[in-house]
């Protein structure tokens, strides 16, 4: 029973050091998931080297952008001839 109440106890701080962590990473995670795709767009051509490829998904993660406004901004780049789709 003692080898159960250590196992409890190790995983309850297992869990907290989990939450601690989250909460650290959501504080220092920005905030923009209200930016327009033109906004994104304006970030994209500013921010990003477009001689070398990127992902959408990661992009969104690290500016704290909706992924669905940055496929938007993507596209108006595509469409525009600034950013070129690869497979």
């Amino acid at each position: 029973m003692q080898i159960l109440r250590e196992d409890v106890e190790w995983i309850r701080e297992a869990i907290r050091t989990i939450i601690q962590r989250l909460d650290d990473e959501t504080l220092d995670a920005p905030d923009n998931h209200d930016m327009t795709p033109n906004e994104i767009k304006d970030l994209i051509l500013a921010e990003v080297g477009l001689d070398k490829p990127f992902y959408p998904s990661d992009l969104a993660e690290e500016y704290g952008l909706d992924l669905d406004a940055v496929y938007e901004a993507v596209d108006i780049l595509r469409k525009d001839g600034r950013v070129v789709e690869r497979d």
